[in-house]
């Protein structure tokens, strides 16, 4: 069975998700809230992904995978996106603490508030278990 550059970039993308990041493809399929099934098909190449299904795919790679064309502080706001999302499947308690705790924020400037994220985010873990 020959695959077309399509099912090849999202058989090299799933591949890079599940390696780099330890992604299933439940994961994916929650992420991009399409059918588990489906995404087995698409990395196999027993279906051709959509041009929406191929973008997805696209997009979450580029938001999981840092370029190294990026500074670091735009790394950082990636890692802090991927430790909100892990934490809002894993630990909702904390994930809704965090977030209100960045939505406070919002108005001040992006730097100040990628320069405290770890803080931020041990802030958050410590008043959702009641420590403060």
């Amino acid at each position: 069975m020959t695959k077309n550059p399509a099912q090849i970039e999202v058989a090299e993308i799933f591949t890079r998700l599940e390696k780099n990041h330890g992604l299933t493809k439940a994961d994916i399929a929650r992420e991009l809230m399409i059918e588990r099934g489906y995404v087995g098909y698409l990395v196999t190449g027993k279906r051709n992904p959509s041009p929406r299904t191929l973008e997805q795919f696209r997009e979450l790679d580029r938001r999981l995978t840092p370029s190294r064309t990026r500074g670091a502080a735009a790394v950082e706001l990636d890692a802090l996106i991927r430790t909100l999302t892990d934490m809002q499947r894993s630990d909702k308690p904390t994930y809704e603490v965090a977030k209100k705790v960045i939505q406070s924020l919002s108005p001040v400037s992006s730097f100040v508030v990628q320069q405290n994220s770890a803080k931020l985010l041990k802030k958050a873990s410590a008043a959702a278990r009641g420590g403060g």
